[in-house]
């Protein structure tokens, strides 16, 4: 409706038929495009409806930021490819995406939230900025799939569980600059056999 001012973090999540949102087009805060729901400005991308078919998903230019469970259990999404705009990736953003097998981040990122991408069970590629300086708890907790990742040499701190049940990573090296690994950071990544710290 025409009147709604606030949507609540994870609002639509586990709406599992949803494949749409339409904004009324008087409404001074939100904007819908190809079934998705912005921000009025086309800045914060909002929800993506978890049944939408994304194989030729683009998103706009004028984007910054992808909010909290954006795209949650969106699973058709194969892979994405961010605008250089974008710096700010919300809390579970990608959680869940059964499909997702790649993802570049933008250069401007420097947190990877928790749960980002937690059981994205068929990711096998993710390209990490070297602005990176954080991944929060839980942030590829089931990655089931993902056998190598390089972290930037500014990453400094590892969230409780951020690698954990990544079942086929083998070896990782710590950046010199990482000053906290939290509590099971790497907890049953059954094939880790070299970790440089």
């Amino acid at each position: 409706p025409a009147g709604v001012e606030t949507i609540g973090r994870f609002a639509f999540t586990m709406c599992t038929s949803l494949n749409s949102v339409k904004v009324d087009s008087r409404n001074e805060f939100y904007a819908d495009r190809e079934g998705l729901l912005y921000t009025s400005d086309l800045r914060r991308l909002i929800h993506v409806p978890q049944h939408k078919d994304l194989d030729d998903l683009v998103l706009p230019e004028t984007l910054v930021s992808l909010g909290d469970g954006a795209f949650m259990s969106c699973a058709s999404l194969g892979e994405i490819n961010m605008p250089p705009t974008v710096t700010a990736i919300g809390h579970a953003a990608f959680a869940e995406c059964s499909s997702l097998v790649s993802v570049s981040l933008p250069q401007e990122i420097k947190i990877v939230h928790g749960d980002t991408f937690r059981g994205c069970e068929k990711l096998t590629t993710i390209q990490l900025p070297d602005t990176l300086e954080h991944i929060g708890d839980n942030a590829f907790y089931a990655c089931h799939e993902l056998a190598s990742l390089r972290l930037p040499a500014g990453l400094t701190t590892l969230g409780e569980y951020a690698f954990a049940d990544c079942f086929k990573l083998t070896s990782l090296r710590l950046p010199s600059g990482v000053i906290q690994i939290g509590d099971y950071a790497f907890y049953n990544t059954i094939q880790l056999e070299s970790l440089g710290i």
